[in-house]
């Protein structure tokens, strides 16, 4: 991919970054993106220190999911990373609606992405939180609990 410019606006950085790297006819991704309007977005931080923080965006077209954009947050700003062709009926969960399904009794519950066993896409982060002891405790988007990442090469 093209490296499109930074934003400080999220819409805006997708935006850039479809059009640098010439996506919007969808030939590269079997699906076509002109016109699609930015959805909701969820926050995964990255446990990995070569690897920013970023966000997943939903890319809708008629209110339907048709891809998702993977946004990394640089200091510069947000800068487009990549993008999937969602599954049909696909929509990105809140961290509290990941929580209520696969980890009613976690708290401090945040969405995370470390290259491991649990999580070897960025496009599917693991939940993180704290049980009542205060241990840390990772669900994956199967719902398999562990109690840290088992990261490659580490």
């Amino acid at each position: 991919m093209a490296t499109p410019q930074a934003s400080s606006d999220l819409n805006a950085a997708v935006v850039s970054g479809l059009a640098s790297n010439q996506l919007t006819a969808g030939a590269q991704l079997g699906v076509n993106l002109s016109g699609v309007t930015v959805g909701d977005s969820v926050q995964v931080d990255s446990l990995d220190p070569s690897t920013p923080s970023y966000k997943l965006v939903e890319l809708r077209r008629s209110g339907s999911v048709v891809a998702v954009a993977l946004v990394d947050e640089t200091p510069q700003g947000y800068v487009l990373g990549s993008v999937r062709k969602a599954l049909p009926g696909a929509k990105l969960p809140s961290v509290s609606t990941a929580q209520a399904l696969l980890a009613s009794d976690l708290h401090q519950s945040r969405f995370v992405w470390a290259d491991s066993e649990e999580s070897g896409s960025p496009y599917f982060p693991v939940l993180e939180g704290r049980d009542s002891s205060g241990n840390t405790v990772t669900v994956t988007p199967d719902g398999d609990r562990g109690t840290r990442l088992h990261r490659f090469n580490k």
